[in-house]
């Protein structure tokens, strides 16, 4: 009832949230996930950390990473429409975003990824903020992503089991040294449910 009532006050958009082609309900139209494709075809996307615009099996993005990273996965490019739409959803509060991206995410996941196409039993857990800047934000778009996903996959979600009480600075503009370095120790498993 309440999300009806919510559908019929703040209805979501029907259209492409990438060029804002008007449809039948808010997904990806046709013209963009092919631009998506043509990106990738001409230009590359890295098989190992799905960087768009590298080719080969490592690139400059992951050529240190360990070897535990085995595939990493990219729905889109980082520029232009496709940037805008992420930054949007990340920190322009349009939260009604998640449902368009998770399903660019599984389309990848299925066209890419064979061996785990069925999900059916897995874990999501969203990467949690420190309560203050929630509190500031009001918003965790890893959370409202991580519960779409749960729900098109089939998988638990798990809200509570990471917990972050350190308060880090953005990670926006640091180096990828400064990033490890800030995110050193800003996680915990929640032992009440261990």
């Amino acid at each position: 009832m309440i999300i009806l009532l919510l559908e019929l006050l703040f209805p979501t958009p029907k259209m492409c949230p990438l060029c804002g082609k008007k449809q039948e309900k808010l997904q990806i139209c046709n013209e963009c996930y092919n631009l998506k494709i043509k990106i990738q075809k001409e230009e590359g996307q890295c098989s190992r950390c799905g960087t768009f615009s590298r080719k080969g099996i490592y690139c400059p993005t992951c050529y240190s990473w360990p070897d535990e990273y085995i595939k990493n996965t990219s729905p889109f490019p980082y520029r232009d429409e496709f940037e805008e739409m992420l930054r949007n959803f990340k920190f322009n509060y349009h939260g009604y975003l998640a449902a368009p991206v998770a399903m660019a995410i599984f389309n990848e996941v299925c066209t890419n990824h064979a061996l785990i196409r069925d999900m059916t039993g897995a874990l999501v857990i969203p990467v949690p903020m420190s309560p203050k800047r929630k509190l500031e934000k009001g918003y965790n778009q890893a959370e409202v992503l991580a519960k779409e996903l749960a729900l098109i996959f089939d998988a638990r979600l798990e809200l509570n089991l990471l917990k972050r009480p350190k308060d880090t600075p953005h990670q926006t503009g640091l180096s990828r040294t400064q990033r490890r370095k800030n995110l050193s120790n800003a996680f915990t498993i929640a032992q009440d449910r261990v």
